[in-house]
């Protein structure tokens, strides 16, 4: 019998990612061990100096999404 498991998808990190960086990068919990959270207005520069990274091919990030059942 087939167990049915999740699946993941890696995509690149876009423009609309903005809101993920901003959740992340404020998070007391998320960045408790990583220096504490950033002041929301610092999340601006990060989201563009990320773009401009991938978009020089310096550097590379990925969001990672659950398949919706069915799709993969």
């Amino acid at each position: 019998m087939r167990t049915p498991t999740a699946q993941l998808r890696l995509r690149p990190y876009t423009d609309e990612d903005r809101w993920l960086t901003e959740t992340i990068e404020t998070s007391p919990v998320m960045m408790a061990d990583l220096g504490g959270p950033l002041p929301a207005a610092d999340t601006p520069g990060i989201h563009d100096r990320r773009l401009e990274g991938m978009a020089a091919d310096r550097l590379w990030y990925f969001t990672v999404e659950l398949v919706p059942e069915g799709t993969a």
